[in-house]
């Protein structure tokens, strides 16, 4: 809106209303206005928090656990046999006695 359209809508607000009640409809006004701002960002919050929920019951329902592998990659018995075998060798640090 241009100024020169508000000061159209001022000089015939006070032509209609006239300059004393002119403070209580725009005290009014602003209320309204203030009011319609307040229900608007509730609804918006709203309308956000149902889009988020949906969109992380979305993803809990096609995401899928991994399978759980719970086999050795090497069987026991063989790392059993390998360590025997290294214990056995020259290779083996030795313990030296410190007394």
């Amino acid at each position: 809106m241009d100024f020169p359209e508000m000061g159209f809508l001022v000089v015939l607000a006070l032509i209609l209303f006239g300059p004393d009640e002119l403070p209580n409809i725009a005290r009014k006004l602003g209320g309204i206005i203030h009011e319609v701002k307040k229900v608007t960002q509730d609804v918006q919050q709203e309308v956000r928090k149902s889009v988020l929920e949906a969109d992380l019951r979305n993803m809990a329902t096609q995401t899928k656990p991994a399978p759980v592998d719970n086999t050795p990659t090497v069987p026991t018995e063989e790392v059993e046999a390998e360590i025997v075998d290294f214990a056995h060798s020259e290779e083996a640090p030795v313990a030296k006695d410190e007394n």
